[in-house]
């Protein structure tokens, strides 16, 4: 029989690690998810299917949610896993009872917010017994997994592939093929004539032709 597979939030069970990159605007989006994936995988992934099969779970994959909006939600690099053995997962979320019931006294609802998670280690061994279709809470495997020092061994910042900026004003460029932005030069003066506008080389487009003719 087929387990069944689990998908966290990756800013909820590795935090407080968050790889929302709505805040980041000179970056390659794409191309920055595609090395903070690959940078993310080649620091802990050996570590963390190892972690996870000593609690009782089955790493699947990791993978990379971006909304279409980012009005309530964030970029998240999530974990998928299935649960393999209840027993173990008993005995680790019992290991770490004070620490879990800590967190969770600190995530109770208030006025504007509703806490989706159970209330303490009691009430998530109750689930885990009497779930079928059971799910570790959130905040439990983010305890569980906190021997991997996320935080510490790792900054989504040292992935990112910054876009290509103007020389002069360091302003995003929309053409890679530059290395300065068009503003820029059509407010520069040419070095030889003083006429604004440059072509090449910090020069108009009259002296340069000028100067191929004399070449010539």
């Amino acid at each position: 029989m087929t387990k069944k597979t689990i998908r966290y939030n990756g800013n909820d069970v590795f935090a407080p690690l968050n790889f929302n990159l709505c805040p980041y605007e000179d970056i390659e989006f794409e191309e920055t998810k595609n090395k903070i994936y690959d940078d993310f995988v080649e620091v802990f992934q050996e570590n963390l299917v190892s972690l996870l099969k000593e609690l009782g779970l089955k790493f699947i994959e990791l993978k990379w949610f971006s909304p279409r909006e980012y009005n309530y939600a964030g970029d998240s690099l999530d974990l998928i896993i299935s649960i393999e053995d209840k027993s173990k997962l008993k005995t680790a979320i019992l290991k770490n009872k004070n620490k879990i019931d800590e967190l969770l006294a600190k995530n109770t609802s208030y006025d504007g917010y509703m806490s989706l998670a159970v209330f303490n280690v009691v009430e998530e061994l109750k689930c885990l017994k009497e779930n079928e279709g059971y799910k570790v809470d959130s905040i439990v495997l983010n305890v569980l997994l906190s021997p991997l020092n996320f935080n510490e061994n790792f900054s989504i910042t040292d992935s990112f592939i910054n876009s290509p900026t103007c020389e002069s004003c360091g302003n995003t460029l929309e053409d890679e093929e530059v290395n300065i932005c068009q503003k820029c030069i059509d407010e520069s003066s040419c070095t030889k004539c003083g006429k604004s506008g440059l072509f090449e080389d910090s020069i108009c487009e009259s002296c340069f032709r000028q100067r191929q003719f004399s070449f010539n």
